[in-house]
């Protein structure tokens, strides 16, 4: 059962057996037993989940070793992943150099490690490094580190939620590699993800990912040929929806591919999250072609309990704003669309703006008025001046000269001075 695992992601894989629910007392002592005994051989039984192993191995009067290698960086890059100190991991990792070659190989190690820890925006982060220092002369075994460091990038993708992004991603890599199946399908001793969870990660993503007017149309493109010999567990749930076999699809999924998803510990973190989606997906095509529905009939049609159904229903409708409503057992499409209910406040906030506007006008038409006043009255006033013949003889006496007298600078600011002072003094 873990024969293909080395490494943190063994114990880490054990340890899932160990607690899920799903496996038999056999199962787990068996996974528990190999996980002891790969620690015990690594001299590094500091693990969080020693106890749990243990317990489940059966086995007694085990030695707890933590001796941590020193000088042996790889060693020690491993010690401290499974004891859950992937940034001390990571840290060590970025540090070490690049021996005999093996820059792909580091890379693919770091992204295990990204992986284990979530750690999902460095996971993209490495993405750019991994196009970026492309070699495509590297030896082979460097070659195929690199094209399983992206298939390490697509399931983070999966993990995240990111179906769609799984999907660009997982058949932009098999169409542009030829080796890509032979990578996939490789019997490696130092995997990470299994073939199997690759390729139902690839069937999940698509289920939801993919309109239901296409699912006809994945089925027939013709450079999916392979995977559908692959993954005829696929092509299977797939005709079942582009045929609108909702029923019959929904049992496949809960049965033979929710067996697959809750065994993994890769597909299991999400399995509930794509299991709520598709149900969500397969109540909007009914909302899509009906006006009223029955809850119950949803629930008899999809072999969903009713309770559920109604619930999902309701979340559905305010989640996405849909025009429907329920009650008891009917759904049905809004006679009164929602934006009805909005004209009212419409209306009101229009006579609001008008009145404002109304109030902006009359303000600016006085403003005008006043300003047209103004003007005229100057207009006036330059006329009279003009009419007058000069200053008077009084003009002449308060201003202390005649105005064909010559004046130089100074006398005008004597003159100003004492006037600006007499006429501030009110003398």
């Amino acid at each position: 059962m873990l024969d293909q695992f080395i490494g943190p992601i063994l114990i880490e894989r054990a340890h899932f057996v160990v607690k899920s629910e799903g496996s038999s007392v056999e199962e787990k002592k068996q996974c528990a037993t190999i996980a002891i005994n790969y620690l015990v051989s690594l001299r590094f039984t500091k693990s969080p989940y020693w106890r749990d192993l243990l317990s489940a191995s059966g086995l007694d009067n085990v030695e707890t070793v933590e001796m941590v290698p020193i000088g042996d960086k790889k060693r020690l890059v491993v010690c401290k992943a499974i004891g859950h100190e992937y940034v001390e991991a990571i840290n060590i990792l970025e540090t070490m150099s690049n021996e005999g070659n093996e820059y792909y190989r580091k890379l693919e190690t770091l992204a295990q490690l990204l992986v284990l820890s979530r750690n999902f925006k460095g996971l993209e982060e490495l993405e750019y490094r991994l196009s970026e220092c492309y070699d495509g002369n590297a030896v082979q075994d460097e070659l195929n580190a690199m094209k399983r460091t992206r298939l390490l990038i697509c399931g983070g993708y999966y993990l995240q939620g990111r179906f769609l992004d799984f999907c660009k991603s997982f058949f932009k890599f098999e169409k542009e590699d030829p080796e890509f199946w032979n990578i996939l399908l490789a019997n490696d001793t130092n995997r990470f993800f299994t073939s199997e969870e690759l390729l139902q990660m690839a069937t999940i993503s698509v289920i939801i990912s993919t309109p239901f007017d296409n699912y006809g149309d994945f089925l027939s493109v013709e450079n999916l040929t392979r995977f559908r010999q692959e993954c005829p567990l696929m092509v299977e749930t797939l005709k079942l929806l582009s045929n609108t076999c909702f029923g019959r699809f929904l049992k496949l999924w809960d049965t033979e591919i929710d067996k697959k998803c809750r065994g993994s510990l890769f597909l299991f973190q999400m399995w509930e999250t794509a299991r709520f989606t598709v149900r969500n997906k397969v109540y909007f095509f009914y909302l899509r072609i009906s006006n009223k529905l029955q809850v119950s009939y949803l629930s008899r049609t999809l072999s969903i309990e009713e309770s559920l159904v109604k619930q999902e229903l309701q979340q559905l409708l305010v989640n996405l704003h849909l025009n429907f409503e329920i009650e008891d057992d009917i759904i049905y499409y809004r006679s009164s669309p929602f934006l009805i209910k909005v004209v009212p406040k419409l209306e009101g906030n229009h006579k609001i703006i008008n009145t404002v506007l109304e109030s902006r006008i009359l303000a600016t038409k006085r403003l005008k008025d006043s300003l047209q006043e103004a003007i005229i009255e100057n207009s006036d006033n330059q006329r009279d001046n003009k009419n007058d013949t000069g200053p008077s003889a009084m003009d002449r006496t308060v201003y202390g000269y005649g105005f064909d007298e010559e004046m130089d600078v100074d006398e005008i600011n004597d003159i100003s001075d004492v006037e600006s002072t007499s006429f501030l003094s009110g003398g």
